[in-house]
This record gives structure tokens, sequence and C-alpha cells, in this order.
């Protein structure tokens, strides 16, 4: 019989996934980064996004995650400090619309409800 613990009933509740780091490194078996260096696993953040903006265009969502993993600055607090401002208020982006306009998105924060 399996027991089940505090954490693990935690993680189910809120809905956490944990993965083993060897099968989501680049050599493993369901890979999610391409290599070492890239720390945001995209994939998981795209899909975050998806479901947090259910109706923002594909485009907004790629140019959100663009900004949220890129280095703005050589200071490692800043960065952080920007990323942060973008996970716990909205990430502004410019997409092309049908009409050839630009328009601004705004990609919602991340619920850490």
């Amino acid at each position: 019989m399996t027991k089940i613990n505090e954490s693990t009933l935690e993680q189910t509740t809120l809905g956490w996934q944990s993965a083993f780091g060897p099968d989501i490194s680049p050599e493993g078996p369901t890979c999610e980064r391409e290599d070492y260096d890239q720390v945001v696993l995209l994939g998981r953040l795209q899909t975050a996004l998806k479901n947090i903006n259910p109706n923002m265009p594909p485009d907004a969502i790629s140019e959100a995650a663009r900004k949220i993993t890129r280095t703005e600055s050589p200071s490692l607090i800043e960065n952080n400090r920007r990323i942060h401002r973008m996970l716990t208020n909205e990430v502004d982006v410019e997409v092309r619309a049908k009409d050839v306009f630009r328009s601004l998105c705004h990609v919602e924060e991340v619920p850490y409800d």
C-alpha cells in the first residue's frame, strides 16, 4: 500500500507536476530543453500562457514567452526584477492583426492562488 505524505497531497491538490531531471534533459527520452544552458522550459511556459490567456493569438503567446525569457541587462538583479514584474502583472506585446495594423495585447499574469 502506498503511503501519502503531506507534500504529495499538496502537489496533487495544486495540480503541480514534477519530472525527473535526466528524463527532460537534452539527451533524455522526453527532452524539454535544447541544452543545459536553457533554464526555462519554453514548451511548458507557452502552454501555461495559453491556458491563462485562451483568447490570445499564437503570435502574442510566442512574443510574451520571448519577452519573459529575454535577458535585457547584464545585472542578474535587474533581470530578475523585470521577469518578476511580468509574471506578477502582465506582459504587453504587439502583434500583427488581420487588418495588417498592429494591436497591443495584454498577456495576463501567472496566478499564484
